[in-house]
């Protein structure tokens, strides 16, 4: 019996309904947030300023566990609209619900959309993916300290790495000094 039970879970394995890619992210450097090591499991990969220009905070790169891309800002001089391309074609937008407020995002790849809202808006501590997808949370790992980030990821295995990317970025850049 015992037998047949592995050779049938092997044969038809059971779908999964999240697929987490991401764990958390820290600063590369204590006293700079232009570079950060992300954490996807037993991988680590970087998210890092395209240029190390101390003014321009609008250009992006990442190569996260084999998938890299750019981020770039849509606007000039607008960090309410962004654009996550990766290097496999995916492409996603991120763009703030309201104007003026950085707390709530929609991040969407047109067949997908996703709600990015901070939980209080007394702090920048904690953000959250909630709907249909599945859940979401990222979290400082030390309260008013935005180094080190937690980050649990119940998203559905449909969720492109791209926009997991995308939430991470949107809550690392809008949650963390510019120097």
């Amino acid at each position: 019996m015992t037998k047949f039970l592995l050779f049938i879970t092997l044969l038809f394995p059971t779908a999964q309904a999240s697929a987490q890619l991401l764990s958390g992210a820290g600063a590369r450097w204590s006293d700079s947030f232009r570079e950060w090591v992300i954490y996807a499991g037993e991988d680590e990969g970087d998210l890092r300023l395209r240029w190390q220009d101390a003014s321009k905070w609008d250009e992006w790169e990442y190569n996260i566990a084999g998938l890299s891309g750019a981020i770039k800002i849509k606007w000039p001089n607008d960090p309410g609209e962004w654009e996550i391309r990766s290097n496999e074609g995916e492409i996603v937008s991120a763009k703030i619900l309201w104007n003026n407020n950085f707390r709530e995002w929609r991040i969407s790849d047109n067949d997908i959309q996703l709600t990015l809202t901070c939980r209080y808006n007394s702090t920048w501590d904690e953000w959250e993916v909630q709907g249909n997808y599945g859940n979401m949370e990222i979290y400082t790992a030390f309260t008013g300290d935005p180094r080190d980030w937690v980050v649990i990821d119940e998203l559905d295995k449909d969720v492109p790495a791209a926009m997991r990317i995308a939430i991470l970025f949107i809550v690392l850049y809008h949650s963390s000094p510019r120097y």
